[in-house]
């Protein structure tokens, strides 16, 4: 039987079904917007896959963590030398030490996470960010009238996690005070809604 979320877990088959999801023109305004980079940042990006998003950053000081090896492995080979990866789950002893990040990065990541999980990582975030430094996360969110196509599009989705725009929302109140949202539905080429968060560290 076909299993989308299984092969996925090959790098080069997620890389292609992110491009056809998402292209780069998507991806640069996502960065460009929400995520906002400047040169010599230090960016961490939780669940960071094999890293792509570094073809989109200037030169920032970048450190992606990821559970699955052969994610790490692929991001090594082509960005060996613009990050330092980790194959392991950040938690708070695992988070590089002795660093004020100016970026946490999240990208589709909330919803594979429950609550509980979801809560620790805007936690693990605000204690790694600087004053003044951000937590972007974007996610597919289900919207009141959504239509038939994008709901059964949601459930071919790896996580389980989808949630509605107000429980994303509450769960970032949880730990943050300074949260700014948006909703686009224009950042993919299949139907379908993101929440784009932000959190800022006061």
């Amino acid at each position: 039987m076909f299993d989308l979320r299984a092969i996925l877990n090959n790098p080069h088959i997620y890389k292609l079904f992110q491009n056809l999801v998402s292209d780069k023109k998507h991806t640069a305004e996502y960065v460009s917007k929400y995520i906002r980079p400047k040169d010599d940042d230090y960016v961490l990006d939780v669940g960071c896959g094999p890293a792509d998003i570094l073809d989109f950053l200037p030169k920032v000081k970048y450190f992606g963590f990821d559970l699955c090896h052969r994610y790490i492995d692929d991001a090594k080979r082509k960005y060996g030398d613009r990050g330092t990866f980790f194959c392991e789950e950040l938690t708070e002893s695992s988070a590089p030490s002795g660093i004020e990040f100016d970026l946490v990065l999240a990208n589709r990541v909330l919803h594979h996470l429950n609550d509980e999980e979801a809560i620790r990582l805007f936690k693990l975030a605000q204690n790694c960010l600087k004053s003044g430094g951000r937590l972007v996360t974007i996610d597919g969110c289900h919207l009141k009238g959504e239509n038939f196509i994008s709901k059964i599009l949601s459930s071919w989705d790896r996580g389980k996690y989808i949630r509605d725009n107000d429980r994303y929302l509450n769960l970032a109140r949880e730990v943050f005070k300074n949260i700014e949202h948006h909703i686009r539905g224009d950042l993919s080429n299949i139907p379908g809604n993101q929440i784009i968060i932000c959190c800022t560290k006061d």
